[in-house]
């Protein structure tokens, strides 16, 4: 049984981060094409197979990282295991604050990249 909420919280970020990690592994061994439910959806990934695979390779990447920092947390938090509630709430804006920080390198890769030319056929 847990004997605090910070391990509650300790152990909610380490599996976050574990599913982060986990739905990021297709996409960087290319296994998920164009679609607009799954992957890095940035308007430039849409312009053509090759900038979706990309996009969502280095997307990928760079999402195993910020799991990997989740994670990182949770076992910190869990160890910790800080009392205070005020810790802990602002504890919890962190896996956040890791997730949004992911969006800078991603756009910023992505408008590197050529201009795609359109495929001529809807997406699905």
């Amino acid at each position: 049984m847990m004997d605090s909420p910070a391990r509650l919280v300790g152990v909610t970020f380490f599996l976050t981060g574990l599913v982060i990690i986990g739905i990021s592994i297709p996409l960087i061994y290319r296994r998920i094409p164009m679609n607009h439910f799954y992957g890095v959806r940035l308007p430039k990934a849409f312009e053509s197979d090759a900038n979706w695979y990309a996009i969502n390779t280095y997307g990928g990447r760079i999402l195993v990282a910020a799991g990997g920092a989740i994670c990182l947390l949770g076992i910190g938090t869990w160890l910790i295991s800080p009392s205070s509630s005020t810790t802990i709430t602002a504890l919890s804006v962190a896996p956040v604050v890791i997730m949004l920080l992911t969006l800078w390198p991603v756009m910023r890769f992505a408008r590197r990249l050529p201009p795609g030319r359109a495929q001529g056929k809807p997406v699905r």
